[in-house]
């Protein structure tokens, strides 16, 4: 009996003539048969291991790759049916060929659902039709292989839109909500000068975060279609990197303090894109401060020299949760972020390293990660600046709350005891002031857990529970009042605007559901609805 030497794991050249076949055949007479039919088969260099048990078919499958696998259905340890079964699931790649007596059309079609690619009958060997038969189980194999690859593909494409396309919507809803909100009390008469100024603050921060956000997909698409337009010309850069340092000083509600310094002289002017370069620096800063709850952020500025070219690398280092070596890949990954409670505990749409880095490899340079611990990520841009042979050089680098207003009501909530749950605080207050001067008594809470509390402790007439909050969502915040016997009408107030999200906020314990941005009215008539769930008169106020 012929059969290959011990081989130690194969690497199969695809475009190669060799075979390696796996013959699973206890009945010894047939096995020579059948290597010396293999042997004869012309353009192919075949190599045989043959065994007479499944047992040892799943030994010689530890060490060696095979391109094909051929198995009497009759096993003297296994069934054909399981033996065939627990083959495709070891090698879905290899294709299998029965070896078999007879086989009914009931069974052929059993066996080819099971994964065997084709069969021969013991009595019809030849080469011809072994040849034949191993061409073509192979060909639908790849043809098998290639279309669960295609589909694999599709279904993670699709499943990358779907999230994407939920995070778009969450992100722009949620400053538009507090745009228009607040645009619609502006619209009231008598509103004193300093709060009308205070609330045109919250419009503008809000249509400036928008803004970014639209612009970083718009600028992703257009660095993907290779349709960016860099300019390069001089510009201060002292001047640009203080202009953005004071744009990002005194984050609000945050224990923040940012720091500016060079390491080694700095040159006043360069050539490049003061936009784009402007941008990489806003972007990889905020990125800093979202993630950092408290301590020094360190901006800092060093001069590459080379004969070739020089550069600026600006080391942004953060006091954040630090990235673990299995997730530093996916953080430079389109809509990606380290792991999906990222999004959920810090917000963001994802886009802001992998925008950072493309404008940093457009003007000539990259961004890295250099260093991740628990302790806080140090960040390293790097650009392009010309030649630094005439251009000075720089030693040292130096560095309203809205008030209340009356608001004409059309329905009026007097006594309705309402709990708003929403970590977004532009968002709690216009729903808390929209809801109060409809003479609501409205409570406050910034996230899942506290809601739970707050919803237990002092029993609202109705909780309006946004959706994607850190640590507790809104959807485990509603299961688990109800599994704690809260009765009283939930409503989910969320930027998710998807008819799947509706179903899956009244599946989880929901009554009613409301997407941002929401107007006053809609507000109103929602809240007054489910508080008519409880015996409560509600009196209507028609306008003069």
């Amino acid at each position: 009996m012929k059969s290959a030497k011990s081989i130690n794991t194969l690497n199969i050249s695809q475009n190669a003539n060799k075979m390696y076949v796996l013959l699973i055949e206890q009945d010894l007479s047939l096995a020579n048969t059948m290597i010396e039919t293999l042997f004869s088969i012309p353009f192919y260099e075949v190599k045989v291991i043959q065994v007479s048990t499944f047992s040892g078919a799943m030994q010689a499958l530890e060490t060696i790759i095979f391109n094909l696998i051929i198995m009497d259905f009759v096993s003297s340890d296994e069934s054909g049916m399981d033996s065939l079964n627990k083959l495709r699931i070891k090698n879905p790649n290899v294709p299998i060929v029965l070896l078999t007596d007879s086989l009914d059309e009931l069974l052929a079609r059993d066996v080819f659902r099971k994964g065997a690619q084709d069969y021969l009958e013991k009595g019809e060997l030849s080469s011809k039709l072994l040849a034949r038969v191993i061409r073509q189980a192979t060909e639908r194999k790849s043809v098998e292989v290639e279309l669960l690859n295609e589909r694999e593909v599709a279904m993670k494409s699709s499943q990358s839109k779907s999230v994407f396309l939920a995070n778009m919507s969450h992100e722009i809803r949620t400053p538009l909500s507090a745009i228009l909100g607040y645009t619609e009390v502006l619209s009231e008469d008598h509103i004193p000068h300093e709060e009308r100024l205070g609330l045109i603050e919250i419009i503008r921060r809000n249509g400036q975060h928008l803004s970014k956000i639209i612009n970083e997909i718009l600028d992703l698409s257009k660095i993907e279609a290779g349709r960016l337009n860099i300019e390069h010309a001089t510009f201060d850069l002292i001047e640009m990197v203080n202009e953005v340092f004071f744009l990002f000083q005194g984050p609000k509600n945050k224990s923040i303090e940012l720091k500016l310094r060079n390491e080694g002289p700095i040159p006043r002017f360069v050539q490049s894109d003061r936009t784009r370069v402007r941008q990489i620096l806003i972007n990889l800063i905020g990125n800093a401060i979202k993630f950092s709850q408290k301590g020094i952020i360190e901006i800092k500025l060093q001069t590459l020299f080379s004969p070739n070219k020089n550069q600026i690398a600006f080391f942004i280092t953060d006091n954040g949760p630090g990235i673990c070596k299995s997730q530093r890949s996916k953080i430079f990954e389109p809509f990606g972020q380290a792991d999906s409670t990222i999004n959920r505990k810090y917000g963001g749409t994802g886009l802001g390293l992998i925008l950072a880095r493309n404008l940093a490899r457009a003007l000539g340079g990259d961004v890295e990660l250099v260093f991740s611990s628990g302790m806080g990520s140090i960040f390293k841009a790097t650009i392009d600046v010309g030649p630094l042979t005439e251009t000075p050089m720089v030693d040292a680098l130096v560095p309203s709350i809205a008030v209340e207003a009356s608001v004409h009501q059309d329905i009026e909530l007097k006594g309705v005891r309402v709990l708003v749950v929403d970590d977004t605080s532009d968002s709690q207050m216009l729903v808390k002031r929209l809801l109060e001067r409809a003479g609501a008594e409205v409570d406050c809470a910034n996230d899942g857990a506290e809601g739970v509390k707050k919803a237990l402790t002092t029993y609202p007439d109705v909780v309006l529970m946004d959706i994607q909050m850190p640590e507790i969502d809104g959807y485990a915040a509603t299961a688990k009042l109800r599994s704690q016997g809260y009765k009283k009408p939930i409503i989910a107030f969320t930027a998710h605007a998807m008819k799947e999200e509706r179903d899956r906020c009244l599946a989880c314990g929901c009554d009613d559901y409301a997407s941002k941005p929401i107007n006053r009215v809609t507000l109103l008539e929602l809240v007054a609805k489910n508080a008519s769930l409880i015996p409560r008169p509600l009196r209507v106020i028609h306008p003069n």
